[in-house]
């Protein structure tokens, strides 16, 4: 405590406002970490779920790609996996694309 004297030189204590600073600064600095944590979280279930959509798009185009190709020449692609090899167990794809 300190002391404070007014215009009749009366002394009052004062209480002392030391740590008060620090106090406020650790307040802010939690709660700033407190709403980083919260940005940091949502930032990565964005790029979790932008990663996801990446991934069933690319598994979408493949799977549209392959079935253009292969039913192009699907005539093709049965022959192929039709001819028999010297092994009665192995079959021989060939070349079933048209080059």
């Amino acid at each position: 405590m300190r002391m404070c004297f007014d215009k009749l030189s009366t002394p009052k204590t004062v209480p002392s406002r030391k740590g008060f600073v620090l106090v406020m600064a650790l307040g802010l600095i939690l709660i700033a970490g407190l709403i980083l944590a919260g940005v940091a979280r949502r930032s990565l279930a964005m790029a979790t779920e932008v990663a996801r959509a990446q991934e069933e798009l690319q598994r979408r185009w493949g799977a549209i790609s392959t079935r253009r190709v292969l039913l192009e020449n699907a005539e093709n692609v049965l022959e192929g996996l039709a001819t028999p090899v010297e092994s009665p167990n192995t079959y021989h794809v060939g070349r079933y694309l048209p080059v």
